[in-house]
């Protein structure tokens, strides 16, 4: 007998997109599924609100000072199948707010991989800069998508917010 799934499109930035799918190991297109075990199906899971959570979500979500909406900052999707199971026992639905949520876990993370990467490259004698770009070429993000000088800047504070000591800035023009 044929499973029958449902997918879904949950909005995401193009490069955590791309990040998600290096971690999850899913082809282009290919949906996530909500079975396997891994950090990104359970934190969707985690996520999931009831019909009623959905009713009351706004569009609108307030991100610091600005207002912005899902559609304007999140312009990738990442398709993730559910059997049918699971949408009737679970009422599966994703407000505003859990994809905001979502979207600052898995942003979190990428910063995390990255700092842990920096730390043991320059510890083998790597140059900061290379490690940068060598993590965000392995999956294939671009310059458009994240600038260089932002996850530069972040995986400072990220340092900083670890207290790790700064390490040898002259070497990362």
């Amino acid at each position: 007998m044929a499973k029958f799934e449902i997918t879904a499109r949950i909005p995401m930035r193009p490069y955590l997109l791309k990040y998600v799918r290096h971690l999850e190991n899913l082809e282009e297109g290919e949906a996530l599924d909500l079975h396997r075990n891994g950090l990104i199906p359970y934190l969707l899971q985690w996520l999931v609100s009831t019909k009623a959570d959905l009713l009351n979500s706004l569009a609108q979500y307030k991100d610091g000072n600005k207002q912005s909406t899902i559609k304007e900052q999140f312009t990738g999707q990442l398709p993730v199948s559910l059997t049918r199971r699971m949408e009737r026992h679970w009422r599966m639905y994703w407000t505003a707010e859990a994809i905001f949520m979502f979207d600052r876990l898995v942003h979190k993370h990428f910063h995390d991989m990255l700092g842990y990467r920096i730390l043991a490259g320059v510890e083998a004698g790597d140059n900061e800069k290379d490690i940068i770009q060598d993590y965000l070429a392995s999956m294939g993000i671009t310059e458009e998508e994240i600038g260089f000088d932002s996850v530069k800047k972040a995986a400072t504070r990220w340092r900083n917010d670890k207290k790790i000591p700064n390490l040898n800035l002259q070497k990362c023009p």
